[in-house]
């Protein structure tokens, strides 16, 4: 299927950040979006290598590190793209989570020792708070934060925050950008702070909590991962290529009171041994145990955009020493996915595309219609040729 590009909607997606910059930087701006889909190297060099009218490097460091921007984040910017392209839905869920990109080399600011559960020990690297929705279309991401030790805090005289801390500001931030049905978190963030404020808040929440937290049962004290082995008289129910078994009670946590307490654990078709026991405590209480699972399931669509974000968009892949330059690069990737899933911009079917699929057919146009070309022959600035293209294309 040949999927055509409507350069106007692009350029209209664009436009929205406008007056996030000045009129050069938003140029800059601008550059480095259509770098980050286009260019196989996701360095500053590399991203601006695919031009043949090159800028000058250093003016997009300076994009990153000392050029400033007119805002230091993209909330209302994003309201009105997902607006125009009706992105939210009245139903939807928010989840927190961390993920690690790791570096190579010295003097990289707010960059340390971090343990990496995927493969079970320790790197350097920058640990990030990532947060998002999903609403009906999929997963989009609202913040990346840059969480950074206290002891890194103290050298470059920042000031310090826990996750948890990182946590809290981002709901906040999230309640009063569109407020979520409900809140999808690991067993990181399971703490007396965060369920209360979701309760406060009135946002129904299911967070997974760990193994060795203790609960009292019919009058009893038990440990989750003791209380596991005593399970009887289980449900178990299809999803996919696996076979769930779950079970519910009501457990009393001396940090926050009551609460229902979901086990679950899964088996492949075809395979004897079923996983280990997960236990999750949330707020609901007036639907199966099969649908509490189901909706935790979605938890692990930020899981895909972790790896989308470094795979395609160079999450991990700034060589930036500077934290401020990080932390906007962040945001650039942010803005570059929320860009991809509105996408319509790619027509004839582009729904139903992969966002490998997507950034596929960007690079295809781009290469078809020899922006890089355009922009040498035009000598205007990035947007006006750009528009030029365009205008070009549509008179032949």
């Amino acid at each position: 299927m040949m999927i055509s590009f409507d350069m106007e909607q692009w350029l209209s997606d664009l436009n929205v950040f406008r007056n996030c910059f000045y009129a050069r930087s938003y140029e800059l701006f601008v550059r480095y979006i259509t770098g980050l889909l286009v260019s196989e190297n996701k360095t500053v060099d590399g991203l601006n290598s695919v031009f043949l009218q090159k800028t000058d490097q250093s003016n997009i460091n300076r994009l990153l590190t000392e050029y400033p921007w007119l805002k230091t984040d993209f909330h209302d910017e994003l309201q009105q793209l997902f607006s125009h392209h009706r992105v939210g839905s009245s139903f939807s869920f928010f989840i927190i989570d961390d993920s690690l990109l790791e570096k190579v080399g010295k003097h990289i600011e707010s960059a340390g020792i971090h343990f990496d559960h995927t493969k079970n020990e320790y790197v350097f690297g920058h640990q990030i708070v990532t947060s998002g929705y999903v609403f009906q279309s999929g997963f989009y991401p609202f913040l990346l934060e840059l969480y950074t030790k206290q002891e890194q805090c103290e050298k470059e005289g920042l000031f310090f925050k826990t996750k948890v801390e990182m946590a809290m500001d981002i709901l906040r931030k999230a309640i009063a950008f569109h407020k979520p049905s409900m809140v999808l978190i690991d067993s990181w963030y399971c703490t007396q702070e965060i369920i209360r404020f979701l309760e406060e808040n009135g946002i129904q929440y299911i967070i997974a909590t760990k193994s060795n937290r203790v609960f009292i049962y019919r009058n009893r004290i038990r440990k989750i991962s003791e209380f596991t082995s005593t399970l009887r008289n289980t449900a178990s129910f299809f999803k996919d290529e696996y076979q769930y078994q779950v079970k519910s009670i009501p457990g009393y946590f001396e940090d926050f009171g009551e609460k229902r307490l979901v086990f679950m654990r899964r088996r492949k078709k075809g395979i004897k041994e079923y996983d280990s026991w997960n236990a999750l405590i949330t707020n609901i209480l007036d639907v199966k145990d099969e649908t509490i699972i189901l909706f935790y399931s979605n938890r692990f669509s930020i899981e895909g955009f972790h790896k989308e974000a470094k795979q395609y968009l160079g999450l991990g892949k700034s060589q930036l020493r500077k934290r401020r330059g990080v932390v906007k690069h962040l945001h650039l990737v942010a803005v570059a996915y929320c860009l991809l899933k509105c996408a319509a911009w790619l027509k004839k079917g582009w729904r139903n595309l992969s966002v490998a699929e997507r950034i596929r057919n960007v690079k295809d146009y781009f290469e078809r219609n020899t922006l890089i070309k355009t922009i040498r022959e035009n000598r205007k600035d990035m947007v006006g040729a750009i528009t030029e293209l365009f205008a070009h294309n549509r008179k032949s």
